[in-house]
């Protein structure tokens, strides 16, 4: 009798322990760095929310903090490696446009949507202008900073 109530206080405590750590889901930290090429106009083309830092060097770097709520750990590894959260750029008419080709899309677990939050912290030289799009909406706002 003994032995049995041990074994469900076991299986219980086991049970707890795995709901509390799918409930605090997974968080990674990626960063980035773009070398602007000397242009000082850069425009950042992803509706995630974003905190602006100015420092004193030529390279811009881009920090993503990625919480997935429902995943776990080895689903978002695999995410960072099929590139999910990479960011690209290009040049057009002088300016720098930074974005993410594959964060936009949808990724189902069990026909349900990954829960993540994804913020951006950038580290803009001291001399470059930053315009960001607005989360949600895709309108252009400015962020200058000078």
């Amino acid at each position: 009798m003994r032995s049995n109530q041990l074994h469900t206080f076991i299986s219980a405590m086991f049970l707890f322990a795995t709901i509390s750590m799918s409930a605090q889901g997974v968080e990674k930290t990626l960063v980035q760095s773009f070398n602007l090429q000397g242009n000082k106009s850069v425009e950042l083309d992803v509706k995630l929310p974003v905190e602006v830092q100015t420092w004193d060097s030529d390279i811009l770097r881009v920090q993503m903090n990625i919480e997935m709520k429902n995943g776990s750990e080895g689903l978002l590894k695999s995410l960072v490696t099929a590139r999910r959260y990479n960011l690209e750029y290009k040049v057009e008419n002088g300016n720098f446009i930074i974005y993410a080709p594959s964060i936009d899309r949808e990724v189902k677990i069990g026909g349900q949507p990954i829960q993540e939050n994804i913020t951006l912290v950038v580290f803009l030289p001291e001399d470059v202008a930053l315009d960001t799009k607005e989360e949600g909406d895709g309108e252009q706002a400015t962020s200058s900073m000078r």
